[in-house]
């Protein structure tokens, strides 16, 4: 009966959806050097890489509905 308990306490665990939701602006968060070795540009070229190839991204959503904001969309995307 004790394992069965358990086993019903890890599927309960199992089912509860978290969407983590950490997303901060990696132009305002980080420092330079911490952005160059992130993302292997400096925060301008960025900037500029993606007002070029703003128009061919879509705002979109992932698949449980929460929206990925512009800036980590293209950032991911470089």
């Amino acid at each position: 009966m004790v394992g069965q308990g358990i086993l019903e306490e890890h599927q309960r665990r199992r089912r509860i959806r978290r969407v983590v939701s950490d997303r901060m602006n990696p132009f305002v968060a980080m420092e330079d050097q911490e952005f160059i070795a992130r993302f292997r540009l400096r925060k301008d070229t960025m900037h500029d890489l993606i007002q070029e190839i703003q128009d061919e991204l879509l705002v979109t959503q992932d698949r449980k509905g929460v929206p990925i904001p512009p800036h980590l969309q293209r950032c991911s995307l470089l």
